[in-house]
């Protein structure tokens, strides 16, 4: 699955991230991860193109995948103190993916969006949104 070649390729960066980790694990985070900085990989959205053959099945198949990070300032508990370590997360993780194609894929990864989703806590919770998109074949029966 791609979204696990992004987490592999996201863990495999030096330095910057103490967990990398999926939607199964973000959906038990009760409050704050259990380590910082934090990164919550999995798909968001998967979209399909109309059918391009008669008496098979040829679609392209365009996917999104997020990437929730998680700063924590340890030195403050206001937002913005997290938002100065979470920019350089950002770069890091679009760095890693923006033009790597992932085994499966037609595309390589392209960038789609980001989003403050929380601050809290003196925690911020950003939303990266990456694309790419594989061919869904099959033949009747």
């Amino acid at each position: 699955m791609i979204e696990d070649q992004i987490r592999a390729r996201l863990a495999a960066l030096p330095a910057t991230f103490a967990l990398v980790e999926g939607a199964a694990e973000l959906s038990l985070v009760a409050g704050q991860p259990k380590a910082f900085p934090a990164a919550y990989v999995f798909e968001s959205e998967k979209a399909a193109a109309p059918n391009e053959r008669l008496n098979a099945v040829l679609q392209r198949i365009e996917a999104d995948y997020a990437i929730v990070l998680v700063a924590k300032s340890v030195a403050a508990a206001s937002g913005a103190a997290a938002l100065t370590q979470l920019r350089p997360l950002e770069t890091a993780v679009l760095a890693a993916l923006i033009g790597w194609q992932p085994t499966g894929a037609d595309q390589p990864i392209t960038f789609t969006s980001s989003t403050i989703t929380r601050v809290a806590a003196g925690t911020v919770w950003l939303e990266v949104v990456v694309s790419t998109s594989w061919y869904l074949e099959g033949t009747a029966t």
